[in-house]
């Protein structure tokens, strides 16, 4: 007699405890989970090219999680990423001037 191994892990959980896990929306690595928000039903995801964009994914869009891989999918993609800096503010362009030589 054979028997069957399953591993069946359960969800909730792992949305649950899922900070630094990466977040993939099915054709792309997204970013990964910053932090887990309001008990486990809102996930903040960081992402973008320097990591500065933050959003928040209701842990219902979910699809599935491989804690062995560390690593979530989303059902579909967040919307866009909105540019936040630590302290909550939006960043603001500052110029900055060339340095005047004197002739």
């Amino acid at each position: 007699m054979t028997r069957q191994r399953t591993t069946e892990i359960d969800q909730d959980y792992w949305v649950a405890h899922c900070e630094g896990f990466q977040v993939h929306d099915g054709r792309k690595r997204i970013g990964f989970v910053e932090e887990i928000l309001d008990g486990g039903w809102v996930l903040s995801v960081r992402g973008g090219i320097l990591g500065r964009r933050v959003v928040e994914v209701p842990a219902a869009e979910v699809l599935a999680v491989v804690p062995r891989e560390l690593r979530i999918w989303l059902r579909t993609a967040p919307p866009a990423f909105v540019p936040q800096l630590r302290n909550g503010e939006l960043p603001t362009a500052k110029r900055r001037h060339a340095p005047q030589i004197a002739a």
